[in-house]
């Protein structure tokens, strides 16, 4: 469940590297690694100058750490012997995270660095890749020998190992986690030594790894499980929201990709699903667009919209926040009606980022669901939430 909140800052939306080139080094910076001008690649995190110091954020802006604690290593060898010489380290990657996993009394271990693909077995389906591999890169990669990862979270720009070593899972009723792909799991231990963890001959330890983030060690490489790449033809409706509690089974199980926003204040929700396809020329004889490229389900206008609305809600003004909150869902419903595009291009809803907002993940039996439903519905009745989904 993700429960959106207003978290409005100083930080300004910047490419890291960009931005780090632009700083101009002190005498006392002079002992900052100068690949740290060359690093972040990609993605967008957050960032600001603040007493002739550079700090950034985690994308949901839920905590900072001073430029100088970063370390980017080029190599696997560099990691171990940055930990050898570290006594505390946290590992980093696309700094995509809700949580504060950044935050370190030691150094923060950026392996963005390390972003080879190493080989692919085709006909195994089996993936090596480095650990700092953007996940928007392994999916190009692998569309032209016609594979796929395993599962999609709504964004693209993590590493792929953090992508794993945080849990990050999909939105389908009958597919595993992303870590459940995962075949093996090459780590610096916290002696510098290098260990291969995989299920035969490491299966505690192996099962104890993800999601993990990083507590038995730095992972420098991995071995993933592939599948084939889909075709997925996506709808979106909206219903009243006192109707998903009895059309949610039928929702989850007779789609492959279903996603269900709650708009309680207007009581409302929006259902996507996304199944696959035998060809494009099929979902568009049926009624579909034809997208080339990603998807974004909130556009940019959207976004500014529901800005607008976390806004007025923090000002009290609520009947004019729901005006606004009704206008995102018409844009949205007509835009995402029904549409076909490539397997990832279709699942990484939120490519521009979304909005900074700080989540809870919940974890109950699915049997059971109805009764966890109600009783969040129950909550909603007696206090406003902006939305959730």
């Amino acid at each position: 469940m993700t429960i959106l909140s207003s978290l409005k800052s100083s930080f300004s939306t910047v490419s890291l590297a960009s931005l780090l080139d632009k700083v101009k080094l002190t005498d006392d910076d002079e002992t900052i690694d100068k690949s740290v001008t060359v690093r972040i690649r990609s993605g967008l995190v957050r960032a600001k100058k603040t007493n002739n110091e550079v700090i950034i954020t985690n994308w949901a802006e839920t905590v900072e750490a001073g430029v100088k604690q970063f370390r980017f290593p080029d190599n696997t060898d560099d990691v171990v012997e940055l930990v050898k010489i570290c006594r505390k380290v946290r590992c980093s990657g696309a700094l995509h995270s809700c949580a504060p996993l950044i935050e370190s009394q030691g150094i923060i271990l950026s392996l963005t660095k390390l972003d080879q693909i190493i080989s692919i077995d085709t006909a195994a389906r089996i993936v090596r890749m480095q650990a700092g591999v953007r996940m928007h890169d392994l999916c190009t990669y692998l569309s032209d020998y016609g594979l796929a990862v395993g599962t999609l979270g709504t964004i693209d720009w993590q590493t792929i190992c953090g992508a794993v070593m945080t849990g990050t899972h999909g939105g389908g009723l009958t597919i595993p986690s992303l870590h459940d792909f995962v075949r093996s799991y090459t780590i610096v231990l916290p002696d510098g030594a290098l260990k291969r963890v995989d299920k035969e001959t490491s299966p505690t330890l192996f099962r104890a790894m993800a999601p993990s983030m990083g507590l038995f060690g730095a992972v420098v490489e991995m071995e993933m499980a592939v599948v084939p790449l889909e075709i997925l033809e996506a709808q979106m409706i909206s219903i009243p929201v006192d109707d998903v509690i009895q059309c949610f089974d039928s929702l989850m199980k007779t789609n492959k990709y279903a996603r269900v926003v709650v708009y309680p204040t207007i009581k409302k929700a929006t259902i996507w699903t996304a199944n696959p396809v035998a060809s494009r020329e099929a979902a568009v004889a049926n009624g579909a667009s034809n997208n080339s490229g990603y998807t974004n389900f909130r556009n940019d206008e959207e976004k500014a919209m529901l800005e607008s609305f976390l806004d007025l809600c923090n000002g009290n003004e609520f009947e004019e926040a729901d005006r606004v909150l009704e206008r995102v869902l018409e844009s949205q419903i007509q835009r995402l009606k029904h549409y076909v595009g490539q397997y990832n291009h279709v699942l990484c809803l939120e490519r521009n980022n979304g909005i900074p907002h700080a989540d809870i993940e919940m974890n109950f039996s699915y049997e059971k669901h109805k009764d966890v439903l109600q009783t969040v519905f129950d909550h909603y009745e007696n206090n406003r939430l902006p939305y959730y989904n």
